[in-house]
């Protein structure tokens, strides 16, 4: 059975008064709203983001600093009415609002939704960088992986990577 998230599930921080409004629209099958009320609760120390809901608002926490990085608030109809993102330069680094929505969007499909939904890449990722590595500190998902699908053996990774089949 699945672990509702709520606020004690770990720590965490109020969003802080520094914060922009995005403009992003969304609604919500009933279905889709159950999943996203059930949130989520890092199962180990490479999950990024704690998400819970409380009192029809989603809020979405970097999972080893507590930070609040975006608060999505709902009618009862389970349509967005409000989204806050967190713009205290101590606590986020990212002040483009349009790519802020692209990456919502990215996180409620893929983390509490279970779809395939493309990682926004910023406009000013630095060079030197590695795009899956930038995809992996923000979201963990920063490499393809198979839905219901067996771990891969070290020995059969090995075997992958450098062009053999295994036997």
């Amino acid at each position: 059975m699945v672990e509702i998230a709520d606020r004690n599930s770990l720590k965490t921080l109020p969003l802080p008064r520094q914060r922009a409004k995005l403009n992003f629209v969304r609604t919500f099958t009933e279905q889709e709203f159950d999943c996203l009320a059930h949130g989520l609760i890092p199962k180990s120390m490479d999950d990024k983001w704690f998400i819970f809901m409380e009192n029809d608002v989603l809020s979405f926490h970097r999972s080893w600093t507590g930070v609040c990085i975006y608060q999505v608030h709902f009618d009862k109809r389970h349509a967005i009415t409000a989204v806050w993102v967190n713009r205290d330069v101590q606590q986020y680094k990212e002040t483009d609002n349009e790519y802020d929505q692209r990456l919502l969007n990215f996180l409620i499909d893929n983390l509490l939704l279970g779809q395939s939904t493309p990682f926004p890449m910023p406009s000013n990722l630095p060079g030197s960088l590695p795009k899956g590595a930038f995809q992996h500190t923000v979201s963990r998902t920063g490499y393809p992986k198979k839905r219901d699908q067996e771990k891969e053996t070290l020995r059969t990774k090995v075997l992958r990577i450098f062009g053999r089949k295994s036997n």
